[in-house]
């Protein structure tokens, strides 16, 4: 079962992330750092995006049984595709809930201008301004985001 609307947790971004980008795994740790993920299904995941110091998962300290969040979802998807993040611009306002102090700020703004996210959108298909960073993210939308990252950037 897909499950669209079922939100995308922590260790499931990892895997999606790593298969999209299609990164060879294996010269990653066999043990990741983090103790949750030592054993569960997710372990040479987590392993990996710890060792290629995804901002998610750098530390080993991320609790990788819970939701993701859209602005997560950005940064790791640019990451594993060795996306160059460029800094947030101070004064330009893409979202009116994104500031350039917003986490992975830089990410979603980069995200932007390379087409891989716009916001939400109202019933008639008018964008809002907003981007939602904190919110949890489905399935449907990690699967749209990584589908125009596939195309994008994958070599």
């Amino acid at each position: 079962i897909f499950g669209p609307e079922r939100n995308v947790t922590i260790e499931e971004l990892a895997k999606m992330a790593l298969e999209a980008a299609r990164i060879d795994q294996t010269g990653c740790p066999p043990v990741p750092k983090n103790p949750l993920a030592a054993t569960s299904w997710s372990s040479p995941y987590i392993s990996c995006a710890e060792a290629l110091m995804f901002a998610m998962y750098a530390d080993g300290s991320v609790d990788i049984k819970r939701p993701a969040t859209r602005a997560e979802v950005v940064v790791t998807v640019l990451q594993a595709f060795g996306t160059q993040i460029k800094e947030p611009t101070p004064g330009v306002a893409q979202f009116t809930d994104v500031t350039p102090s917003t986490l992975f700020a830089g990410a979603i703004e980069t995200a932007v201008a390379d087409g891989i996210v716009s916001g939400y959108a109202d019933a008639s298909g008018k964008l809002t301004g907003i981007f939602g960073p904190e919110k949890f993210i489905n399935r449907a939308e990690v699967s749209k985001i990584l589908s125009i990252a596939i195309q994008l950037y994958r070599k």
